[in-house]
């Protein structure tokens, strides 16, 4: 019988503290939400470390933000980015003629390589994580309700030459997803990205796109 090696257990640890019957009592509604007292605790930590990250710079970069869920990650680029919270109606206001200002003059490479805490130049990202940390940032900003990554060759979706990638969204109208598909295909097909975009569908609710690298592209970093 062949012996499997199994994982090293995480160290746990106990904590006492007295709080009061009002933080008791959250704490106790919380962990039925999380599925224990610990995970509440773990939680709420991130969520500290976020808020320390907001006013402390040299907390800021010891966080991980490709590793951050959305919640996290929403409120760390609101503060790094300065950015303003818009009403539905005054974004859609805004898009009404498919502007080409915003998309031309837009921040999309700085917020991917901040995404990855500046330590890597957005040449030397491959399209997978360019469009996975798209994914990721855009979600966070609740722009979209969700964005499907699927590879169509190779086995491996992080090696990958060739996507489909499908946003979703609940404006129920083709003039967002006109927009946003034009935003992306310009900041995916305009150096120093360089990839090649097509066959764009635009729905009511959804639209997507193929992208792929072109032969010329070759990331110094996988």
């Amino acid at each position: 019988m062949v012996n499997q090696k199994q994982e090293p257990r995480e160290k746990s640890y106990s904590l006492h503290s007295k709080i009061s019957e009002d933080y008791r009592s959250k704490i106790k509604k919380m962990a039925l939400k999380y599925g224990s007292i610990q995970k509440v605790i773990e939680e709420a930590l991130d969520l500290l470390q976020v808020k320390c990250a907001m006013e402390d710079k040299f907390e800021k970069e010891k966080i991980e933000r490709s590793a951050m869920d959305e919640y996290r990650l929403s409120h760390l680029m609101l503060n790094d980015f300065k950015m303003m919270a818009v009403g539905r109606r005054t974004f859609l206001s805004y898009i009404e003629s498919i502007p080409d200002a915003p998309i031309h003059e837009n921040n999309a490479i700085e917020l991917i390589e901040w995404f990855y805490n500046h330590k890597y130049h957005i040449t030397a990202l491959s399209l997978f994580q360019i469009l996975d940390a798209i994914k990721k940032l855009w979600i966070a900003g609740n722009y979209f309700t969700g964005c499907q990554i699927q590879a169509l060759e190779g086995n491996q979706i992080q090696s990958s030459k060739k996507f489909k990638v499908i946003f979703t969204h609940d404006f129920n109208g083709k003039k967002y997803g006109m927009y946003w598909s034009k935003y992306f295909t310009y900041v995916l097909s305009s150096p120093p990205n360089d990839f090649i975009v097509s066959d764009l569908v635009v729905r009511n609710q959804s639209f997507y796109f193929f992208v792929q690298e072109t032969q010329t592209r070759k990331p110094e970093h996988q």
